[in-house]
């Protein structure tokens, strides 16, 4: 529920942001903007930041998003961004029956992010995004439940923060570029199963496609 609201203050705030900064657009139609595309692909390095670059190493990241522009400037992007981890030693995690060791299974965020385009020149777009919503981990350690609970594994789930910016260029009707995100994810905010020393602190940085 907690994520939910966040969520949606979100999604509130930047549709008034939005609206009180419409007065000038910069594109004719958002029909022929090249950034306005349906759906962005991401392709990254999840590189571990702080204490978390103690437990796991960096690994691939995935991302994919669907675009909703509100005018020439702002969108709103609703998507996922995951990882695969890599981990350099064990995880340590706190169940009813005592501390359990394991590995690291997908992970990552499912949230909304708001993001305000400035054009430079005739065909580079300069992306600034921040966002919220769900971050998750999942670790390897079975909760000894049947498959159909959908809750196999133990893991966290919490809120989560990120700031980041990407550089755009238009090809032919899909546009390309580079993009870097830091996010803040407290995984023992709601519960504290995980080490207090385990981190909660990731950088991506990777390539990303646009298309309709």
């Amino acid at each position: 529920m907690k994520c939910f609201i966040c969520t949606v203050f979100t999604l509130c705030a930047f549709s008034i942001y939005a609206q009180k900064n419409a007065s000038v657009v910069e594109i004719e139609s958002l029909d022929n903007w090249e950034l306005a595309n349906i759906f962005t692909f991401e392709v990254n390095n999840f590189v571990p930041v702080g204490n978390l670059s103690e437990t796991l190493n960096p690994s691939l990241g995935l991302g994919l998003y669907a675009g909703y522009p509100i005018n020439g400037r702002i969108r709103i992007d609703i998507g996922t961004s995951v990882f695969f981890p890599a981990i350099q030693k064990p995880i340590m995690y706190r169940t009813d029956n005592g501390i359990e060791e394991g590995g690291a299974m997908l992970s990552g965020t499912i949230g909304v992010w708001g993001t305000r385009v400035k054009r430079l020149g005739r065909s580079w777009y300069w992306d600034t995004r921040i966002g919220t919503g769900l971050g998750f981990f999942q670790t390897d350690i079975e909760t000894g439940k049947p498959k159909e609970t959908n809750d196999t594994v133990y893991g966290a789930e919490t809120i989560f923060l990120s700031v980041g910016a990407a550089f755009r260029t238009p090809v032919f009707d899909q546009n390309i570029g580079v993009k870097i995100d830091y996010f803040v994810v407290p995984y023992n905010l709601f519960k504290k199963n995980l080490p207090s020393q385990f981190g909660m602190q990731y950088i991506t940085i990777g390539l990303v496609y646009g298309f309709k």
